[in-house]
């Protein structure tokens, strides 16, 4: 399922049903773990998938979905431009500022 994908939680079908019909939503079986749905008219924040997995995230709890943080690269705390500087420094060039012409 793909709000699995979105969330790390598998939801259950009926409890996808039963929110979604509670918020006005027409569910229907659209084959192996796809739903058609249909959204109400005045739902007009509805656009995407996503939008859909998010209200079943909200109104399930999230609260019941397990923390995990996202997995990011150790950044250096130095600018890159600052690498730069020490790596031209290290060779030892340097910086030069002209004045504009007149």
């Amino acid at each position: 399922m793909r709000s699995t994908a979105f969330s790390a939680k598998e939801i259950s079908t009926l409890e996808i049903s039963r929110i979604l019909t509670r918020l006005g939503f027409t569910v229907l079986p659209g084959g192996e773990d796809t739903y058609l749905v249909h959204i109400p008219s005045w739902r007009l924040d509805i656009e995407r998938e996503i939008d859909i997995i998010e209200e079943l995230a909200r109104l399930h709890g999230y609260d019941k979905f397990p923390t995990r943080f996202p997995r990011t690269a150790v950044k250096s705390a130095i600018s890159p431009m600052r690498t730069k500087r020490r790596v031209c420094a290290h060779r030892s060039w340097r910086s030069v500022t002209t004045k504009p012409f007149r």
